[in-house]
C-alpha cells in the first residue's frame, strides 16, 4: 500500500503521526489530591488518540482476564459443593439400600414364623 503525500505536507503528517503515537502512562488513584488528579487528567489528555485507544483496549482485556478468573474460581466452587452433595446422596442411597434390604430380610422372617 502506497500513501501519495503533497510535498508540503509531510512535515504535517510526520507531526501527526509523532502526535499521535504520544503516550504518557497516567495513573489516578482513590487518595489522589485536586491537584494531582487535574495534573495526572492533563498529562492523559496529551496523549494521542491511538495511544489512548491502546491503553484502553490494554484495560479491557485485564478486565475480562480478572471476569475469567472469577467465573473459573466459580465454578471450581460450583463443582467441588456438586461433588458433595452427590456424595451425600449416595451416602444416603446405600442407607436405604441397607435399610431395605434389613426390613425384606425381617419381612421373609415373619412369613416364615407363620
Amino acid at each position: 500500500m502506497y500513501v501519495r503525500i503533497k510535498q508540503g505536507l509531510v512535515q504535517t503528517v510526520n507531526d501527526f503521526f509523532k502526535d499521535e503515537l504520544t503516550f504518557t502512562d497516567v495513573t489516578i488513584n482513590a487518595n489522589s489530591t485536586p491537584s494531582q488528579l487535574e495534573d495526572a487528567l492533563a498529562l492523559k489528555s496529551k496523549n494521542g488518540a491511538l495511544m489512548s485507544l491502546r491503553d484502553n483496549y490494554k484495560t479491557v482485556m485485564e478486565n475480562i482476564d480478572k471476569k475469567i478468573k472469577q467465573e473459573q474460581s466459580r465454578i471450581e466452587t460450583w463443582e467441588s459443593r456438586q461433588k458433595m452433595i452427590f456424595a451425600n446422596l449416595e451416602t444416603l442411597l446405600k442407607k436405604y439400600a441397607d435399610q431395605k434390604s434389613q426390613l425384606e430380610e425381617q419381612l421373609k422372617q415373619l412369613s416364615g414364623n407363620k
